[in-house]
């Protein structure tokens, strides 16, 4: 899995979500492995009937370029959870 590239020194916005079948389960994000300058949450849970959602997102502003690996794992209050490993690229603006 890749997120969307992020240049040294701008802005970046990735949202990441979520879901389970289950309207019941109350569900939680963790994330490691994040360049300094981004930070996870403003999470969103947009829950009905047909299942529990939740959407949070990954923002800042990035000061070294390089790869990164960034882990997530979604985890449901009944216990289960999904883990996923991303890579994220982060481009020098120097010229």
């Amino acid at each position: 899995n890749t997120l969307k590239s992020a240049k040294v020194g701008e802005s970046y916005y990735q949202t990441l979500s979520g879901t389970d079948s289950d309207p019941s389960d109350t569900l939680t994000f963790s994330v490691n492995g994040l360049p300094s300058g981004l930070s996870f949450g403003d999470c969103t849970d947009s829950s009905s009937a047909k299942g529990s959602k939740l959407q949070c997102a990954i923002s800042g502003t990035i000061s070294s370029s390089g790869w990164y690996i960034v882990r997530t794992t979604l985890t449901s209050s009944t216990g289960g959870f999904d883990e996923e490993v991303y890579e994220l690229k982060v481009i020098s603006t120097a010229k």
